[in-house]
């Protein structure tokens, strides 16, 4: 081989030789650039391990205290009075202090003694001496208050047998509640003749409360005037009392 051709040879050689380095060098960047993440999500993937790896920082100061909504524990004004509801349904009877229940209250009472007045300036009250039937009232024998224990309106009627043994009488009765006249109650009667039995008697209605007091008063013109047990004879018959009273609970 002559040195022409040696020549052209090397220098072949030393091209493909320098082609091949620089095809090398071409696929080598293009493999970095493409496996290589974007610079954002490095800095993310940088930023995460520095998170990691740092100790928390200190606590911050409370914040502000929260608006209050009512529904929590926290003390709330009170709201405003809703509307009144319906009525309620009728509650259930109610059972009388003294007396069995179904059972009305009641008073028949009457006296067996001669009463006479005692001022002709005042009232006095009739007093009994027997009550056969009583309920619903209390009373104390041969005294003349009736205390009521149930409330309620109530029917009167009281009675007295009268007699004036000198001069010109007459008499009065009423009732009273707490010892004050009951409307209507009053009635007068004079007395006719001297040694007469006459009867007097009222008939009236009055609403009393528990514990209200109920008295039977008479009056007169002179202490003459008495109540008194009529005894008629012949023929014999049973003594009349000198005063009588009934109480009637109607509603």
């Amino acid at each position: 081989m002559n040195q022409n051709a040696l020549l052209i040879l090397v220098i072949i050689v030393i091209i493909l030789i320098v082609i091949c380095y620089f095809a090398k060098n071409h696929r080598g960047h293009s493999t970095r650039s493409s496996a290589r993440p974007p610079v954002a999500h490095r800095r993310d993937r940088d930023h995460d391990h520095d998170n990691h790896d740092c100790p928390p920082g200190p606590r911050g100061p409370p914040g502000p205290p929260g608006t209050c909504t009512c529904e929590g524990p926290c003390n709330c004004p009170p709201g405003a009075t809703g509307p009144r509801g319906p009525p309620g349904r009728p509650g259930a009877d109610g059972v009388c202090p003294t007396c069995p229940a179904g059972q009305g209250a009641y008073v028949s009472a009457y006296d067996l003694t001669n009463q006479a007045i005692s001022n002709p300036a005042l009232w006095q009250n009739v007093t009994f001496s027997t009550t056969p039937y009583i309920n619903g009232w209390m009373h104390s024998s041969g005294t003349g208050s009736f205390l009521c224990m149930v409330a309620g309106v109530y029917s009167f009627n009281i009675s007295s047998q009268v007699i004036g043994t000198s001069g010109t009488n007459s008499v009065m009765i009423r009732g009273t509640q707490n010892g004050v006249e009951i409307p209507g109650s009053q009635t007068y009667e004079d007395l006719l003749l001297n040694t007469a039995v006459q009867s007097v008697r009222q008939a009236f209605m009055a609403n009393f409360a528990v514990g209200d007091t109920f008295a039977f008063q008479f009056a007169g013109t002179n202490t003459s005037v008495t109540l008194t047990t009529a005894d008629f004879t012949p023929p014999s018959v049973a003594v009349t009392p000198s005063a009588s009273l009934s109480i009637i609970k109607v509603a």
